[in-house]
């Protein structure tokens, strides 16, 4: 090594900036400023600094140095340890919100109160005052001196006497159908074969049901009278199971029931033909077990059609064997009526 070198820098040290001791000064400059700063002028080769603001002036829109005193990011700069705390947030919509949903509640609470107060202060109607009805004093009572019973519907009094000797209507039915071959009436629709005022008179209330197959359409009614006496009517529509419309086939049929069918069970009294539809026939019998318990019967043929209709009345126990049930005068007014219409009810 020659006594003109300079000896090596230690490590940690960062080598002397251009200018610095040991170093040889800028050219045309004082020692350790370079070209172009404070009091030298710029050098050759080496423009003047674009763009930066003369020494001294402030940066950064008018403030200081970012990290130097004030700066955004120096000490006592905004967001930094001894600067002032950041603006609070505005919460104008959230106390918005609260307030909205807060008068929405009071008006549910208050609309909830008014209802409950509104069907608290209502009366059932039974329990309300009676109101005077038109025509009377405000007690339900008519004015101007009329019964307060005569309102009152008249009970029947009727036993199962007057029951028996009902023999229909005063003006007798007359037969008007068109011609055949017939239909059965509907499943709902027999058991309007007969008038009420004829029901009413034979004591019947209500129908028991009807029942329908795939050649027979039929209803029963029934009654228990008050002395006892047990009441039953019923009616049946029938065609030919193997043809419905077959004239010849019904033919056989109404044979076999006017000759064996009807009273199979007990004891034929009394028949006699009449004159409904193509054929017709009545028959009074003696059910068994008792005399007292009677069946009267009529058929009718109307072309494919065969309607059958029996009227049967049990006397209670109570009665002994020999009274009176029917009447065959009174079975052959009434049989022919029930006969015509039901006859009337067909399609």
């Amino acid at each position: 090594m020659s006594d003109d070198a300079q000896p090596p820098m230690p490590p940690s040290q960062p080598p002397p900036a251009a200018g610095g001791p040991g170093y040889p000064p800028y050219p045309g400059g004082p020692a350790g400023v370079p070209p172009g700063g404070p009091g030298h002028p710029p050098a050759q080769g080496w423009p003047a600094h674009q763009g930066f603001p003369p020494s001294g002036a402030p940066v950064h829109g008018g403030h200081g140095p970012p990290f130097g005193p004030g700066g955004p990011y120096g000490p006592g700069g905004p967001g930094m340890p001894g600067g002032s705390p950041p603006p609070p947030k505005k919460r104008t919509g959230l106390w918005i919100g609260l307030g909205v949903g807060a008068v929405a509640l009071v008006l549910v609470i208050v609309g909830g109160i008014a209802l409950v107060a509104l069907n608290g202060s209502e009366e059932p109607a039974d329990r309300g005052e009676p109101q005077a009805a038109d025509g009377s004093d405000g007690r339900g009572e008519p004015t101007g001196g009329a019964a307060a019973e005569e309102t009152e519907p008249t009970k029947d009094d009727r036993d199962g006497d007057d029951f028996a000797r009902y023999t229909g209507p005063s003006t007798p039915t007359k037969v008007d159908i068109g011609s055949g071959p017939y239909k059965r009436p509907g499943a709902h629709d027999v058991c309007s074969a007969f008038t009420d005022e004829t029901l009413d008179g034979l004591g019947i209330e209500e129908d028991d049901g009807f029942n329908e197959n795939e050649s027979i359409t039929s209803c029963i009614w029934s009654r228990l009278a008050d002395d006892g006496s047990f009441h039953t009517l019923d009616v049946e529509y029938s065609v030919p199971p193997d043809n419905e419309t077959s004239v010849s086939q019904a033919k056989s049929i109404y044979k076999f029931s006017a000759e064996r069918g009807i009273g199979i069970i007990g004891e034929r009294v009394k028949e006699k033909k009449v004159d409904i539809g193509d054929e017709s026939l009545v028959v009074l019998t003696d059910m068994p077990g008792s005399s007292a318990h009677k069946e009267a019967t009529v058929i009718v043929r109307v072309e494919n059609m065969i309607v059958e209709i029996r009227r049967g009345i049990r006397l209670s126990s109570d009665e002994p064997d020999d009274a009176s049930v029917m009447e065959w005068d009174d079975v052959q007014k009434l049989m022919p009526e029930l006969a015509r219409q039901a006859v009337n009810h067909l399609d």
